[in-house]
């Protein structure tokens, strides 16, 4: 067995008896460690929809590498995927719903592997409502004449709601 803490790049390994010996050079082939580059993450997510991680693991060794690469949400491990790697590199990317009722602002999000991670927060945010408020529509016009109404829709979220706007006619006669 070769100890772990050798250093050399070739051992040197000997055998002999009392009449005869041999010799021959040991390449110390370096293991190495998964690691983890590239981390991405979005910036936000709406309550209720899905985000998808990704990085890039990297194999720093010269043998082949077998290692658990996990993604974890806020310190809980979510999924988890088993990377093998002689050489190189191999992407791997991690999909998760954000509960809509999670009152959260941050969520932390981390792929790691044995020896390495990386981690992005991800701002959770509300989707918010329109409200319509000053509505505005001529109390009376003539048959046949395009009705011209206003009001004011606004909204108070911090993410972008398009939806479109409907204007209901309900007509109703007077005796």
């Amino acid at each position: 067995t070769i100890p772990a803490d050798v250093s050399a790049d070739t051992i040197n390994t000997e055998i002999a008896t009392d009449d005869d010996s041999d010799s021959a050079d040991v390449s110390v082939l370096e293991v190495g460690e998964l690691s983890v580059a590239n981390f991405n993450a979005p910036a936000n997510v709406q309550r209720g929809e899905d985000i998808t991680v990704s990085a890039d693991i990297s194999h720093s060794g010269d043998v082949e590498l077998t290692q658990n690469v996990a993604f974890s949400v806020d310190g809980s491990e979510q999924d988890s995927e088993e990377v093998t790697l002689d050489s190189g590199s191999q992407s791997v990317s991690f999909t998760y719903t954000v509960p809509s009722d999670d009152s959260t602002d941050t969520i932390s999000t981390q792929i790691a592997t044995e020896y390495d991670s990386d981690r992005a927060a991800v701002s959770a945010l509300e989707v918010g409502e329109l409200s319509v408020t000053n509505f505005n529509a001529p109390a009376d016009d003539e048959r046949g004449e395009a009705i011209s109404a206003r009001s004011d829709i606004s909204h108070m979220g911090p993410l972008q709601l398009p939806q479109n706007g409907t204007l209901n006619l309900h007509c109703s006669r007077q005796s």
